[in-house]
Order: C-alpha cells, then structure tokens, then sequence
C-alpha cells in the first residue's frame, strides 16, 4: 500500500520508498526500498501532476491509488482511508484491453531484462528484478527467449532455402 507521503522530489529527482511483501514458507518478510527516479524521465511529470491532483482533493486521499466506489453507476466516491484493492486494479487493467492480463506485465519486464542480457547471468538478474525466490524461475524466462529466438532462426533458414530453390 503506497501512500502519498511515500513521494519525495529532492535534487531532481522523485524519490518513491515503498514496502515489498513477499510470502515464503508461511512467513511473511518485509523490505523497505526506495527507486529514484530522474525529474527529467517523461513519467514522473504525469506522477508528480497524479500526486498534487490528489494533494487538491478535500478530504485528501491517504493513499496513492485510494479506492473508488461507484455510486449507482453516476459518480464515484474516493475512500480517502482506504487503498484500491487487487480486484479493482484487475478491473482496471481488464478494462484497457480483454488480451492484457495483470501477469503480463510481470512477463514484459523480465523479458526486457532478458532482451538487454541473454547471458546466463541474465537469469539471476530476472531473478533480482523481479524478487523472484528461485533462480530457476530465472532460467525459464531465459529458455522461453531461447527458444523464440531459436524457432525464429529456423523460420529464417527455411525461408532462404526455400527461396533458393
């Protein structure tokens, strides 16, 4: 649960410090983090002008994505103390498009890693990027890209000889 008091601009930059969850074995571990990010990435436009929309709000909402409630379908009431919930970020997301799934953008991310680092070490970074517990998880995302860029290389050659004939 990101709160709005989680964002800092100090130095040209958009400090964001947020708390991971991670489950494992039945225990749940926490890590305090902070990503800095620069004010001049095209994003952090949109994020700082998301944040003082927010700060404008009477009563202002505790959380960076509060939750909204609909109210007979009309208008919409921000719970000003309360975080949007999994279902309706799913919602979110399923709206923009029936083909984007919340998985996805895991999927997206750690193929860029593996674009950008095709080595063996691009596996543990996947690993790293994505707070993965197992490496091998790692390893999968690596042979999956692997094999597309092997199964496209055979296309290729199939092509040229046929082609050639």
């Amino acid at each position: 649960m990101l709160e709005r008091d989680s964002f800092k601009v100090e130095k040209g930059m958009l400090h964001v410090t947020f708390t991971l969850l991670k489950k494992r074995k039945g225990t749940v571990l926490t890590k305090q983090s902070t990503n800095s990010i620069p004010l001049s990435d095209p994003l952090t436009k949109h994020i700082i002008e998301y944040l003082n929309y927010l700060a404008s709000l009477e009563p202002t909402p505790k959380y960076f994505l509060p939750r909204v409630k609909s109210v007979f379908g009309f208008s919409n009431i921000i719970l000003t103390d309360t975080h949007i919930g999994g279902r309706q970020v799913f919602n979110l997301v399923r709206d923009l498009s029936e083909k984007v799934w919340p998985h996805l953008f895991r999927e997206t991310v750690a193929s860029d890693v593996v674009k950008s680092d095709s080595s063996i070490i691009g596996a543990f970074k996947v690993q790293r990027r994505l707070d993965l517990e197992d490496y091998r998880t790692g390893f999968n995302y690596l042979r999956r890209f692997a094999g597309d860029v092997i199964r496209r290389e055979e296309e290729k050659l199939r092509e040229e000889l046929r082609v050639s004939e």
